[in-house]
């Protein structure tokens, strides 16, 4: 039986024979105010860049969804949570490493994060740590265990697909193609992909790492999916991950 509640997940990357430079550059102009604004803010022209792609793929599934991308506005929290002010559509975004991401849903709040998995994500778990819950540094790992004390929990009547954004050209201009859907209907065991769970579940709640100490009763609220995918032309892995409520 088909189900009643979705999410859907856009994902785009960036490689140096996929994407230009130039075109990175008319992708951005042709975002909303709003959004342009925050990638032309960005202070390294990676991140400007990896903004560009999250926000591009949200286009993309603003359109998928039946909207025309050019008539929606966007606000953001001040600690930077995405909303469509007058719009049933709740969003939500990542990026990293050349990659950028969205996922949206008509149906339940959410939150989403990426991260390649490499040496990076871990030394990113202990720095953070160490600012903002000292009492578990040195040791990263008793987070991960504290975010998973209990069985994951997923809404049984939620479906969840990612889509991988593929470069076109033709004639000269840039269009996207999707891929084949995949459904993120597990969670992952690693280290990592749990960290980005633990994003993914800061995100749904607004309030960024501030709200790391209250991490545990965040996540007994929510439901989790996660998976690892390797994006078209890269050789890392990457995981996805989504809280939703």
């Amino acid at each position: 039986m088909a189900s009643d509640k979705k999410v859907f997940i856009y994902m785009l990357t960036a490689e140096e024979d996929s994407i230009t430079d130039t075109e990175l550059d008319m992708l951005s102009s042709a975002l909303p105010t709003a959004l342009s604004q925050r990638c032309e803010a960005a202070n390294a022209k990676e991140l400007r860049h990896d903004r560009i792609l999250a926000y591009t793929a949200l286009m993309y599934a603003l359109y998928e969804a039946g909207h025309d991308p050019d008539a929606v506005g966007f606000s953001f929290s001040e600690l930077g949570k995405p909303s469509i002010p007058d719009s049933d559509y709740k969003v939500s975004m990542s990026h990293a490493g050349g990659i950028g991401i969205a996922a949206i849903s008509c149906d339940l709040d959410l939150g989403i994060d990426i991260e390649l998995l490499n040496e990076r994500a871990a030394s990113t778990l202990q720095r953070v740590c160490k600012r903002f819950i000292p009492d578990f540094y040195p040791e990263p790992s008793a987070l991960t265990d504290f975010i998973f004390d209990g069985e994951p929990s997923f809404a049984p009547d939620l479906e969840v697909k990612l889509y991988e954004l593929i470069p076109k050209r033709l004639e000269g201009r840039l269009y996207f193609e999707k891929s084949t859907a995949r459904c993120c209907t597990g969670l992952e065991s690693s280290k990592a992909e749990k960290w980005t769970c633990a994003e993914a579940l800061l995100k749904l709640d607004g309030r960024g790492f501030t709200a790391l100490p209250q991490l545990s009763s965040i996540r007994d609220s929510a439901h989790l999916y996660s998976t690892a995918v390797k994006p078209h032309g890269k050789s890392s892995l990457l995981a996805v991950s989504l809280a939703t409520k």
